[in-house]
């Protein structure tokens, strides 16, 4: 499957530790909720994940000491940016801990969003609505850190294990 013209929303939250139990119940929440969305079509959701893991003080050393932060991923993998569109309009309409989402983002100690397509562009770079994103090298620094804490759903509905690499907790 090529993916190119394919759209992803990927956010990263660092939480201090009064805040991970609510992280948790959160992504529980959307990760049922998520389970409704159309696997066909221009707004069809191809995979989705929820990772989770310790901030280390130095994030290319998985054996550096963690500073007792945590760290979210949330990826969302989408047909096209109609997807994402249709996403929103979901989570606006029919989301129930939409507000609690927002009001726990807000209290993240660092917060990074990008949604990006899937475009011929180098590597490095991203296209958002017409315009090249430089992702910043900070955002993609902390995956070595973290652990797979749920299955993805994927087409269909079926509910993969953590890809190669990934370790379920």
């Amino acid at each position: 499957m090529s993916e190119i013209g394919k759209t992803h929303i990927v956010i990263m939250w660092t939480v201090g530790p009064d805040d991970v139990a609510e992280g948790d119940r959160i992504f529980e929440s959307h990760g049922k909720w998520m389970t409704g969305h159309s696997r066909e079509g221009d707004t069809a959701l191809l995979d989705y994940s929820i990772s989770k893991g310790p901030e280390l003080e130095n994030p290319m050393d998985p054996n550096s000491a963690p500073t007792g932060d945590t760290i979210f991923v949330l990826d969302e993998f989408y047909e096209s940016p109609a997807g994402v569109v249709e996403h929103w309009r979901l989570a606006v309409e029919t989301w129930q801990d939409l507000g609690g989402f927002m009001e726990w983002s807000d209290k993240a100690r660092r917060f990074r969003r990008c949604t990006a397509e899937r475009s011929s562009r180098p590597s490095g770079s991203r296209r958002e609505a017409g315009i090249v994103l430089a992702l910043p090298s900070q955002s993609h620094r902390f995956h070595a850190s973290l652990i797979n804490t749920s299955p993805r759903i994927t087409r269909n509905d079926r509910r993969v294990p953590p890809a190669a690499g990934e370790l379920a907790i």
